[in-house]
């Protein structure tokens, strides 16, 4: 992949002279800054002129990083290695001359910072916790260090909460390469001069022995995935009373608190992914470099427990019957209780020794019981397909799935909401079934909206995906492409839209979009200085328990206008 270099003069007139309004962030090995250039944010990092460090520290993390493209990795966009000779300095109350080297690498710029600044943000306010931002992050990391490990040989040697960083949906990216090795052919560990990495993050084989191997990542990992399931400060409670079923107990109690808090319909499914991960870290932080879980089969747990079958799933190897199917928007039958998780909307305790350790007797009487639920479950919606009387063109499979607000009964039709924006372009619209559910959201933007994409459930059950709406990529410089994944307890509620005539273009165009859901909002997507701008502006709202499930619009190069579809 190539990597474009960028000139001193231009660095220095978007940075204006490294100056320190511009800092976002300094470290032992450079400062960070924050820039505009072709039309996007960056993060300008300058090393800094220590040769005992800043040469190794940019050749490694350049020379790494040039060829690592993931979604879960922080993207190099420019680098910059000029000298500028003979520059005067003061040197000891002496006027001389010096060569002054700049080592600059440019990468993606991540609107919301570091992991480590969010966790200490939740420390402070414990209403901003919740599970599935939390799950999200810890699935990411783990994604995009698998990657590393298994497609690039990459061992990153300093993976830390400081290290990785957020984009403006919550999606997690690790940054920081500086320390990084690659392990080729078979050599699978490095003894080293002295150790390497932040020391909390660092394991004792490290500390004592000076060894480095993948192992290393994945006690790094560990540790971090405590900070995020537990707080930052978590991993030294756990090495000092190193219980681990007292510490498992601790964390999925305080969890299990806020979950039932949030009334979310996934309670159970939540809780089973914070006692996966949980006791995934414990495995991860093993004294034993040899006794360590590899990267790989963390994301396949992961996966596992949060594949669409698992939205109801109870605790390890154990499912619950649920009579909700994973496409419905709303609430549906209460979730038969397990007398070991405590699944009451009372914010009730998690009972942890239950939850971890289950005898055959409980298991079989749990199977027992769910085999009773699943087959009463059947009988009653057979019943129900016979006598409900179904609204024009449902078929049975569409009974199932929810009408506004969540409530089980025949299907409406979605409305549609007038077109905002402007009047040129093709109108672009839903070709196949009617949205039921909102998905996944897609838009490539450099300074306006340029596409937009997305998927929906239709009042079949069946996936369908629409667009691109626009012309993505288009430009000489490539957009910068956001997906938001709308989980099964995750619903659109409101679409505010900026559009206006940008740059002198002769069409009104989408200038920019933000999209808040139940649970947060993303964006604003597009050009973030609109305000600045001649504009107007529009917002579409959904009321009394509806939720926007669908887009139309008119396109040709660009997004000219857009509406929803409610239900």
């Amino acid at each position: 992949m190539a990597v474009p270099k960028i000139s001193l003069q231009v660095l220095k007139q978007i940075t204006n002279e490294f100056s320190r309004g511009q800092m976002i962030g300094s470290g032992s090995f450079g400062n960070i800054y924050k820039a505009s250039y072709c039309g996007k944010d960056i993060a300008v990092k300058r090393l800094h002129n220590n040769i005992e460090i800043d040469k190794d520290q940019f050749i490694s993390e350049f020379v790494n990083q040039i060829s690592v493209k993931h979604e879960h990795i922080v993207g190099l966009v420019g680098y910059c290695y000029e000298t500028v000779k003979d520059l005067p300095t003061n040197y000891e109350g002496r006027r001389i001359l010096c060569d002054d080297i700049y080592r600059v690498l440019c990468f993606e710029y991540m609107q919301g910072g570091s992991l480590e600044k969010y966790l200490q943000d939740c420390g402070k306010r414990p209403s901003k916790r919740d599970w599935p931002t939390h799950f999200k992050i810890i699935k990411g990391v783990c994604e995009g260090l698998d990657f590393l490990h298994s497609k690039c040989k990459i061992v990153h040697l300093d993976l830390k909460p400081g290290n990785i960083l957020l984009d403006n949906g919550m999606v997690a990216k690790i940054g920081d390469f500086g320390l990084s090795r690659v392990f080729s052919g078979t050599s699978t560990t490095q003894v080293v001069e002295k150790s390497i990495g932040t020391r909390k993050y660092m394991p004792p084989e490290s500390h004592h022995q000076k060894i480095i191997s993948r192992e290393h990542d994945v006690f790094s990992l560990g540790v971090t995935i405590i900070d995020v399931t537990a707080g930052l400060t978590a991993y030294e409670s756990y090495v000092q009373q190193m219980d681990t079923k007292e510490f498992v107990e601790q964390a999925a109690v305080e969890w299990s608190k806020l979950i039932n808090a949030t009334a979310s319909p996934c309670r159970v499914a939540e809780l089973h992914q914070v006692h996966t991960c949980i006791q995934i870290a414990i495995k991860c932080v093993n004294p034993e470099r040899k006794n360590r879980t590899t990267v790989a089969e963390i994301v396949h747990e992961l996966k596992e427990v949060s594949a669409p079958h698992h939205n109801s799933v109870g605790p390890p190897h154990t499912q619950t019957a649920r009579t909700e199917s994973p496409r419905h928007r709303g609430a549906g039958p209460e979730t038969p209780k397990s007398s070991t998780v405590n699944d009451s909307t009372e914010g009730q305790p998690l009972n942890g020794a239950g939850y971890s350790s289950w005898s055959c007797r409980s298991k079989k009487a749990l199977y027992i019981s769910a085999a009773t639920l699943v087959i009463a479950a059947v009988i009653t919606l057979a019943v129900c397909l016979l006598v409900t009387p179904r609204s024009k063109g449902a078929s049975s499979s569409s009974d199932l799935l929810p009408a506004a607000g969540g409530r089980n009964q025949s299907l409406s039709t979605p409305t549609k909401n007038q077109l905002v924006g402007g009047t040129a372009g093709i109108l672009c619209d839903i070709i196949e079934g009617q949205p039921m559910r909102l998905e996944t959201l897609t838009l490539s933007y450099l300074g306006l909206i340029d596409s937009l994409s997305f998927s929906y459930l239709d009042q079949d059950g069946n996936n369908r995906s629409v667009g691109p709406w626009g012309e993505p990529n288009k430009g000489a410089y490539r957009d910068t492409t956001e997906t938001i994944s709308l989980g099964p307890s995750e619903f659109l509620k409101e679409v505010s839209v900026a559009y206006g005539n940008y740059s002198n273009n002769n069409f009104i165009t989408v200038i920019s979009l933000t999209f808040v859901t139940n649970t947060r909002t993303y964006g604003p997507y597009g050009n973030p200085h609109h305000n600045s701008m001649l504009t107007n502006s529009s917002t579409f709202k959904a009321k009394n328990g509806s939720s926007i499930v669908g887009f139309y619009g008119k396109s040709d190069s660009y997004l000219y206008a857009i509406g929803v579809y409610m239900l």
